[in-house]
C-alpha cells in the first residue's frame, strides 16, 4: 500500500510539473496571438447589435457603454484553461492532441484544487501525455 501512494504522489507530482509547463505556454500563445482578436470581438458584441437592430451607431456613453463593458467582463469567462491550451496546440499544429489536454486539464483540476486527491486515478499515461505535450511545446 505505501508504496501505491508513492507512486501515485508521484504521479500527480509528474503531472502538475509538466502541466505547468504547458499552462505557462498556452497563457503566452493566446495572449500573444488570439487574445487582441477574442477582446476585439466582444468589444463588438453590443455595436454590432446596436447597428444590426436598431440602425444606430455605438455611441460608448451612458447605459451602452455599461453594457457593453458588462458583455466584455463576462465575455472573459470563455477564456479557459482548457479553450486557451487547445489555441496553443492548434497553433504548433498539434490538434490531435486536443482531447489529451482537456483530460489532463480536467484531472489536474481534481488533482490542484486538493493538493492531493484519495484515488484521483492519475495513470501515467495522462503524465505521459502531459509530458509529450509539454515537450512538444517546447521544440
Amino acid at each position: 500500500m505505501g508504496g501505491h501512494l508513492v507512486a501515485l504522489e508521484l504521479f500527480e507530482e509528474g503531472l502538475l510539473t509538466a502541466y505547468k509547463v504547458v499552462e505557462l505556454i498556452s497563457n503566452k500563445v493566446f495572449k500573444d496571438l488570439y487574445k487582441g482578436k477574442f477582446t476585439d470581438a466582444l468589444a463588438n458584441i453590443i455595436p454590432n447589435i446596436l447597428i444590426e437592430n436598431f440602425n444606430e451607431d455605438y455611441s460608448g456613453q451612458g447605459r451602452d457603454k455599461e453594457i457593453n463593458e458588462y458583455v466584455m467582463n463576462i465575455g472573459e469567462e470563455l477564456i479557459t484553461a482548457r479553450r486557451k491550451a487547445v489555441k496553443a496546440l492548434e497553433h504548433l499544429n498539434l490538434l490531435e492532441l486536443s482531447s489529451d489536454i482537456s483530460e489532463i486539464i480536467r484531472i489536474r483540476n481534481k488533482v490542484g484544487a486538493h493538493s492531493s486527491i484519495s484515488n484521483p486515478q492519475v495513470e501515467i499515461e495522462t503524465v505521459a501525455n502531459t509530458q509529450y505535450i509539454a515537450k512538444k511545446n517546447t521544440n
